[in-house]
């Protein structure tokens, strides 16, 4: 016993891959780059327990897409934090998840197999919804869910449901998902404004 590699003794082969660090910036970018989000979590000490989290998760991910670190750290940060949301909560579910490059998970468990495509629903930079609503009122909520919404959520949708691939299957007619039960996840990002000035 006195002779055996006492560090391959100490290796159960449980450990899932080498961490991912969502929240290391790599050198020479430039810090205008980062979207303004992710460097609220970066920077602000009150963002210490998200920032904990998210390193947490680091050491689960296994992405197939080569792009999640960077478009979470900039261009694109409500949508990849809105999927590792989803990544988290099908863990805690207990079933086994696979990050694939589209659709973004396939699911698991005995019994269960379904893939998952995550989109948010984001706020109009153009067109007639560019002038994102701030209800404030219960009748303004109210007027903001009843008409506005729908037609963000609807956008959504209709993106995803008609985007095929190159080779023309749409999401739930690929090899990951086909024959099996294919599901849309849409989350909502918050308008900017409203944001800006909550953190004020």
């Amino acid at each position: 016993m006195r002779d055996e590699d006492i560090a391959a003794l100490g290796d159960q082969g449980d450990t899932p891959n080498a961490p991912i660090d969502m929240l290391r910036v790599p050198s020479g970018t430039d810090r205008e780059k980062l979207h303004p989000y992710f460097r609220e979590l970066l920077e602000r000490p009150s963002r210490s327990l998200g920032r904990a989290v998210i390193r947490e998760i680091g050491h689960w991910l296994t992405p197939k897409d080569p792009h999640l670190v960077g478009e979470f750290q900039c261009q694109a940060f409500d949508q990849r934090l809105w999927e590792l949301y989803l990544w988290a909560a099908f863990r805690e579910f207990g079933l086994d998840v696979e990050q694939l490059k589209t659709p973004d998970f396939r699911c698991s468990s005995p019994g269960i197999d379904f893939t998952v495509e995550a989109t948010t629903a984001a706020p109009s930079t153009m067109g007639p919804l560019a002038s994102h609503p701030d209800p404030k009122t219960a009748a303004e909520i109210d007027e903001f869910l009843r008409r506005y919404m729908p037609i963000k959520y609807g956008s959504a949708l209709h993106s995803k449901l008609m985007k095929t691939n190159a080779q023309g299957p749409h999401y739930w007619e690929r090899e990951e998902s086909k024959d099996k039960p294919f599901l849309l996840a849409i989350g909502t990002s918050t308008n900017p404004r409203t944001r800006a000035s909550r953190l004020r």
